[in-house]
Formats: C-alpha cells, sequence, structure tokens
C-alpha cells in the first residue's frame, strides 16, 4: 500500500466500503447516500487538488460524449416533472456516478493498479458473501431465520425459497447478486492471469466457490446475468480439459434460469404441486398463475410511455406517476397471495412500486428522447471495448476488455427485470473497462495462463 498515491488509498478504501448499504434513511435522499460517497468526496477533492497543481490528467474518448449526451437528453423530462427536487436529486445521482467513473478510469492507468483493485474488491467481495452464510448457518441453529439483518425472508419468500435469501451487508438480496456480478468477472481475471501459479489458483478458485454459492443463495433472478458473464469469460480459458466442461455448464445453467426468470417475471409460479393419479395414470403439474409484480410495474411504465412517449412523465418521477398508472383491479386479484402485507395498500391504490427495469423505466421517466441516448450509451460502451478486443495486439488490455465486456452483457440482461445505470458497481466495471484500453506498462510481472512475461504479453 505504501507505493500508492493518496488518491489512490482513498480509492481502494472506497471500494471496502462500497457493499456496506444498511445506512440511517436521510431526508429527500432516503437511502441513496452511504458511507462510501463520503470517501468518494475526500477523493473528489484530493483529484482537483492534483489536477490544479498538474499532477492528475483526464483522458477522454468518443465514449464519453455519449455519457455527455445522456446528461442532455435528460433535460426535456423536467417538463413533465411534478416533483422537481425528485428529478433533481436523480440527476445529481447520475452526475456523481459519472464522476465517479471518470476518475476511476483516469486513475486505473497502470496493470499493476488495475490488478490491485480487483485483488480487493475480490477479497472484500469473498467476506461480504461469508457474512451472509455464517449468519444463515448461525440462524438455522438458533431458529431465527427470519429475523436477521443479513438475510431477506417475506412471506412470499417462503414460497419460493427453502432457505431465506442472502443479502449480507445489502440492503436485498438482487442488490447482493449484481455485486457479486462485478466480483466474480474480477476474480475471473485474476485467475486468467495467475493461473500457473498453483496457490495464487487454488485461493481464486475457492474465491470463486464462495461467490458463486453466495449468489446461489441469494436466490435472485440476476443470477442470469452472473452465468451469461461467465459462459462468455470462459471461452477464454482454453488450456485445460475442465474448463470446456464448465463453459458448458455455464451455457446450460444460464438457460434454464432465463426460463425461471422469463417465468416467475410473468407468473407468481410457486407453490408449485405434483400430483400423480396411479388409477387414471395421469400426472399433473400445478403452478400459480396469478400475475408477477414485475407485470404490473411493466404495465404501470408501458401505460406511463403511451401518454408521454417524448419527453416521458419526468426523471425521477416514476413512484410520483404510479398509482395513476397500474391497474388495480389485476393488483387486487393477485397481491393477496404474493405478499398479504400489501393488500391494504393496494384495496386503498396507495402502493408504489420502483420501475424494476432499467429500458421501461428509463422510457416511462425521459421518454423517446432518455431512452435513444441511453440505448447510445449502452451500445458505444459496447462497441468501443469490442473493437479494441479486436484490433489490439496487446495480450494483457485485449482480454481485460473481453472479460469487461462479457460483464457488462450481465448487466444488460439484469437490466430487465432490474435499475442498473444508478448502481456504483455498474459504473465502476464500466470505468475499468476503460482504463484498460490504455493501460501503461510498469514494472511488476504479472503471471497468467501461460506463464508469460510482462515483456512477452507487452508485444
Amino acid at each position: 500500500m505504501s507505493k500508492f498515491k493518496l488518491v489512490e488509498k482513498l480509492l481502494w478504501f472506497y471500494i471496502i466500503l462500497l457493499p456496506i448499504r444498511e445506512i440511517p434513511s436521510l431526508p429527500f435522499l432516503n437511502q441513496k447516500l452511504q458511507y462510501a460517497d463520503l470517501v468518494f468526496i475526500i477523493l473528489f477533492v484530493a483529484c482537483m487538488i492534483n489536477y490544479a497543481r498538474g499532477r492528475f490528467r483526464f483522458k477522454w474518448n468518443w465514449f464519453d460524449l455519449s455519457i455527455l449526451f445522456l446528461l442532455i437528453a435528460y433535460l426535456p423530462s423536467f417538463y413533465n416533472s411534478k416533483n422537481h427536487l425528485s428529478s433533481i436529486i436523480e440527476l445529481s445521482g447520475l452526475i456523481y456516478l459519472i464522476s465517479l467513473y471518470l476518475l476511476i478510469k483516469n486513475i486505473i492507468d497502470t496493470k499493476e493498479k488495475f490488478i490491485f483493485l480487483t485483488k480487493i474488491w475480490v477479497i472484500t467481495g469473498v467476506v461480504v458473501s461469508l457474512i451472509g452464510m455464517i449468519a444463515l448457518a448461525i440462524c438455522w441453529m438458533i431458529g431465527q431465520l427470519r429475523t436477521n439483518a443479513f438475510l431477506f425472508y417475506t412471506e412470499v419468500e417462503a414460497t419460493y425459497h427453502i432457505l431465506p435469501r442472502i443479502d449480507s451487508v445489502f440492503r436485498n438480496a438482487n442488490m447482493y447478486a449484481n455485486y457479486l456480478l462485478v466480483s466474480i468477472v474480477f476474480a475471473f481475471i485474476l485467475l486468467y492471469y495467475n493461473f500457473e501459479n498453483k496457490r495464487k489458483r487454488f485461493l481464486i478458485i475457492c474465491a470463486l466457490a464462495i461467490m458463486f454459492l453466495g449468489a446461489f443463495l441469494a436466490g435472485s433472478r440476476q443470477q442470469v446475468g452472473i452465468y451469461l458473464s461467465s459462459f462468455l469469460i470462459l471461452s477464454k480459458f482454453d488450456k485445460n480439459r475442465i474448463f470446456p466442461v464448465l463453459r458448458r455448464l455455464a451455457f446450460f445453467v444460464f438457460l434454464a434460469l432465463l426460463v425461471v426468470g422469463i417465468l416467475t417475471t410473468v407468473w407468481t409460479v410457486a407453490p408449485v404441486n405434483f400430483k400423480n393419479n396411479i388409477e387414471k395414470g395421469i400426472f399433473k403439474v400445478e403452478m400459480n398463475s396469478k400475475y408477477s409484480w414485475h407485470i404490473f410495474t411493466q404495465h404501470a411504465s408501458i401505460n406511463m410511455i403511451k401518454r408521454h412517449p417524448i419527453v416521458g412523465v419526468g426523471l425521477g418521477n416514476y413512484k410520483d406517476n404510479f398509482t395513476a398508472y397500474v391497474d388495480w383491479e389485476r393488483a387486487e386479484s393477485s397481491y393477496h397471495f404474493i405478499i398479504p402485507s400489501y393488500k391494504k395498500l393496494v384495496k386503498d391504490k396507495k402502493l408504489v412500486l420502483d420501475p424494476l427495469s432499467t429500458y421501461l423505466g428509463s422510457f416511462a421517466e425521459t421518454g423517446l428522447i432518455g431512452f435513444m441516448a441511453l440505448s447510445i450509451l449502452l451500445a458505444s460502451f459496447a462497441i468501443s471495448l469490442f473493437n479494441f478486443y479486436k484490433n489490439r495486439l496487446n495480450n494483457f488490455s485485449r482480454q481485460l476488455s473481453w472479460f469487461i465486456l462479457s460483464g457488462f452483457f450481465g448487466f444488460l440482461i439484469n437490466g430487465f427485470i432490474i435499475e442498473i445505470l444508478t448502481m456504483r458497481h455498474f459504473w465502476i466495471m464500466m470505468a475499468m473497462g476503460m482504463s484498460s484500453t490504455y493501460l501503461r506498462a510498469n514494472s511488476d510481472t504479472l503471471s497468467n495462463r501461460g506463464g508469460k512475461t510482462k515483456n512477452e504479453n507487452d508485444r
């Protein structure tokens, strides 16, 4: 740590604090602010001081223009905003995430820094996973599965999961699973470049096993993105017979989870009953066909889009408009089973939910203008990294870009059922992807699957 500068040490500290999401609710901000953001303020000031002294410089590329365009494209949505304060807070949050992206992209300018950040992230991911699993084991033994802060267990969870869902130090299991997506991608990066070192390889494989188990115990649809990313990454591991098998396994698990994810997004499904009538020779499978709550939010989003197709209902104003666009009759027929505690809220038409989709939520809030800008941003990132991967001769940076791109595709598919644009770790992963395109050579020697030295990799 002593060889790193202050801004880099602050960044390492930010990464360590990032998973801690259980913070007090603040006026106007609710729980949008977290402990790591306090470190970011110091980090930002330190970078600006260094910039003024000529010790820190910003590198720009074409993708950064798509980020600026996104900010500009979101401004027209203020026209229909019912709550301008919510719009301002949401836009401010986006500016913060963009600032985080820009700082990390420019701080991580060497291989040494890149690898060190991934190490810190993976170690933190393992610790976070172990906290959740240890809490699960202890609560299982003492019989307090539903009253532990590290677990997530509601009435509806009992119909889907034998055990409570792990959320560890996160606010819910879905956030935890998406954090693990980045953690697993970074662990694969470390595995790829330390494959010839048996000790490190063993430790990294153990870390991956712990995080995959944590993702399974999270019981989240976000595993779809994790296994898609794993399948794409494993296509680059071709020096051992086990990896083609693992690649096919990851693909089949991805397909299975995708089918289950689609079914449980549309319908409640659980509980599933199996009936075997031996006398008549009939075997029946019965499932709950009432619509899932995801359908209500998507239906509400589509209604908002129909009503305000160009500029949307206003950035950050989804909840302010939700009650006017949801199908309450359909909701009332299903929510008594899904979440009994919501029954009165539905009956009084006061239930308010998030959009539960990056794409429909963005379209509903910012209209066609904002949605097109978001599409351009996501496409620009994917094209930039793919072109770099396709044309770059530097093996180290080239493979990094593929691993980050694989994680990015995992986030894109998860974006259909969760908001990814507000996730700090999503922007950090994009920053790491862009930083991989101009990493400088340095003095450290990195192991890799072929056992090549730094000089060999940089040819």
